[in-house]
């Protein structure tokens, strides 16, 4: 045989919780919130006007920002000594990690090739 349920209909359900101070958690009744008037539409003047899309398409495409330098992301772990001292440059040059680990990458590749250029002699 079923229990008829001793939850009372006045119980708060999921979802439907909401903030109250202590002294009205402790005990007395929690006043109840004035029922809210759904807002009025706002007049039509202050409408947006549409914007035709031609218009809209060309308007983005000028504002476009080239990127000058393209990137790409490369991930590779770094021993824990290296990675200190890097943010410790990083922290006194003032400069901000990805620029100095580029200029690194950048000089090891340019003395890589011209020791590559001395051996094909």
């Amino acid at each position: 045989m079923a229990q008829p349920s001793q939850l009372s209909p006045s119980l708060i359900q999921k979802g439907e919780a909401k903030p109250v101070s202590p002294e009205v958690a402790s005990g007395a009744q929690a006043p109840q919130p004035a029922a809210q008037k759904p807002l009025p539409a706002p007049p039509a003047s202050m409408a947006q006007p549409e914007v035709a899309p031609t218009l809209a398409g060309s308007v983005f495409d000028d504002l476009a920002i080239p990127d000058t330098i393209p990137r790409a992301l490369i991930s590779f772990r770094a021993p824990v000594q290296l990675t200190e001292e890097l943010r410790l440059m990083a922290f006194e040059t003032r400069r901000p990690k990805q620029d100095l680990l580029t200029e690194f990458l950048s000089e090891g590749l340019k003395r890589w090739k011209a020791v590559r250029t001395r051996r094909a002699r």
